[in-house]
C-alpha cells in the first residue's frame, strides 16, 4: 500500500506541476517591469548656459548608453547653479570656476566630500557681421572700445558667466555697461542683422562647424581674431587653446559630492573617459587631457 501511495502522489504531482511552472513564469514576467523600474535611479545635472551645447550632447549620449539611471538636465546662471549644488538639490554641476574656501567649508560642515575636475577648455569669442572689414582686434583696443562704445557691444546678460569672464580678463570697471540681448543666441541674431554691432558669445555656440545649426548661424557672422600686445592674432580652436595662442581661454569645471556608487557617477565618468573627451573634440572643445588613440589591427 505504501508503494501505491507513492505512485498516486507522483501521478498527482505530474498532473499539476505544469500549472505550477506556468504560474511561476507568469508571476516572474508580470513583476519584472516593476522590479526594473525600482532599480532605475534618478539624478540631476546642472550647467551654465554658456556650456549648454556640449554638456547637453554629452548628457543625452550618456543617457542612451546607461538606462539604469535616469537624469534630468537644467540650465542656470553660474552662481545660482552653485547655490543649488551647495544645498544638494543638484547632484552634478558644470561651471566656470572652482569652489571657493567658504563653499568648500560649507560642504565639509555637511559631511560632503567635494570632487572637482577640470573637464576641458572653451573660449569667449568676439563676433562681427560678415561684411565687417575689422577682423582683428587687440585686447587693449577691445577694452577701450567696450568702455567708450556702450551701445555698439552686446552680450547675453550682465553678470552672466560670459560677462564675469570678460570683466575679469580685461579688468573692466564695475560700472562698465554693454547692450544686453538676453541670450547668446539673441546676440548672434542681433549681430547678423546689424553690421555695426560687435557681439561677445560663448565659443560653444559656434565651435562645431559640422553642425547644420552652427553653419546656419555663421552665414552672416565672422569670428574676430584676438591678440595680446605681444602675440600673433588667433581664432579659437582646440589647437589654439592647447598651445595658448588664443587669449580668451576658460576652464570648464565639473563638481560632484558623489562617489563611484552615486547616481550621477555615470555622467561624471563619461565626461572623464575617452568617449566623453572625443565628443568634446568633435564639438570643437579642448578636453583637459587628450583621449587615447584608437588603433585598428588588421591581420
Amino acid at each position: 500500500m505504501k508503494s501505491t501511495g507513492h505512485l498516486e502522489f507522483y501521478m498527482y504531482f505530474c498532473r499539476h506541476m505544469k500549472w505550477v511552472i506556468f504560474i511561476s513564469v507568469f508571476i516572474l514576467l508580470g513583476c519584472s517591469p516593476t522590479e526594473a523600474k525600482r532599480k532605475v535611479q534618478t539624478f540631476t545635472v546642472g550647467t551654465d548656459k554658456a556650456f549648454a551645447p556640449f554638456i547637453q550632447s554629452a548628457f543625452e549620449t550618456e543617457q542612451v548608453s546607461d538606462t539604469s539611471y535616469k537624469g534630468s538636465l537644467f540650465f542656470a546662471p553660474q552662481e545660482a547653479l552653485i547655490d543649488t549644488f551647495l544645498e544638494h538639490s543638484t547632484d552634478l554641476i558644470f561651471c566656470g570656476r572652482p569652489l571657493d574656501s567658504l563653499e568648500k567649508a560649507y560642504l565639509a560642515s555637511r559631511q560632503k566630500i567635494l570632487r572637482s575636475y577640470e573637464v576641458g577648455y572653451d573660449a569667449l569669442v568676439v563676433i562681427r557681421h560678415s561684411s565687417s572689414i575689422d577682423t582683428v582686434i587687440s585686447l587693449e583696443k577691445l577694452k577701450k572700445e567696450i568702455g567708450e562704445k556702450e551701445g555698439k557691444y552686446v552680450i547675453d546678460q550682465m553678470e552672466s558667466l560670459n560677462w564675469q569672464y570678460l570683466r575679469s580678463r580685461l579688468s573692466l570697471s564695475s560700472t562698465t555697461k554693454m547692450a544686453v540681448a538676453g541670450s547668446d543666441e539673441k546676440v548672434l541674431e542681433l549681430v547678423a542683422a546689424n553690421p555695426g554691432l560687435t557681439g561677445i558669445v560663448s565659443y560653444a555656440l559656434v565651435a562645431d562647424r559640422d553642425d547644420p545649426t552652427v553653419q546656419q548661424r555663421m552665414k552672416d557672422i565672422r569670428i574676430v581674431y584676438l591678440h595680446a600686445s605681444d602675440s600673433i592674432p588667433a581664432k579659437p580652436s582646440p589647437d589654439a587653446l592647447a598651445i595658448g595662442s588664443y587669449p580668451f581661454k576658460r576652464t570648464i569645471w565639473m563638481h560632484s559630492t558623489e562617489g563611484v556608487d552615486g547616481n550621477s557617477a555615470g555622467m561624471a565618468g563619461f565626461m572623464l573617459k575617452d568617449k566623453g573627451k572625443r565628443l568634446l573634440l568633435k564639438m570643437g572643445i579642448l578636453p583637459a587631457t587628450m583621449p587615447g588613440r584608437e588603433v585598428e589591427l588588421i591581420e
